[in-house]
């Protein structure tokens, strides 16, 4: 599978407690992602300089930074598992793609009832279940 994360990085710190989703966040989801499919194929898409995204890079993670925003709501868009941020840009990509989707925003848990929430008990077997019918 091709997982994609979008971090919202480009317009907000980590003082904007509304939209920043710390780093830590897609480090637990991107551990418990790969730890179902160690051979995925990991992306990430932000605004930023290079050294605030070490620490995915260190995981093996492929970073794309402060390129073409069609590009990269594209492959969000037809991410196998796609990990969104809070925010407008991540919501049409969590509208697009009819594969997995984990939301990290309770305020868009609304908008579909087959996005997968980030604190959901199962978690885990909701992921997997999708991505197998998904591949």
């Amino acid at each position: 599978p091709v997982i994609a994360l979008h971090l919202r990085r480009g317009d907000i710190g980590p003082g904007d407690t509304s939209w920043y989703t710390p780093d830590a966040y897609y480090h637990r989801m991107l551990d418990r992602i790969t730890e179902q499919w160690p051979s995925a194929s990991v992306h990430l898409w932000s605004e930023g300089e290079e050294k605030s995204f070490a620490s995915f890079k260190e995981r093996g993670v492929t970073v794309h930074l402060n390129g073409d925003p069609i590009d990269a709501l594209a492959h969000l868009a037809f991410a196998t598992v796609l990990v969104a941020a809070k925010g407008s840009f991540s919501r049409y990509a969590m509208i697009i793609n009819e594969n997995c989707v984990i939301n990290g925003d309770p305020a868009q848990a609304c908008l579909s009832s087959d996005w997968i929430d980030h604190d959901a008990p199962d978690l885990d077997e909701s992921l997997r279940s999708c991505v197998q019918r998904r591949l």
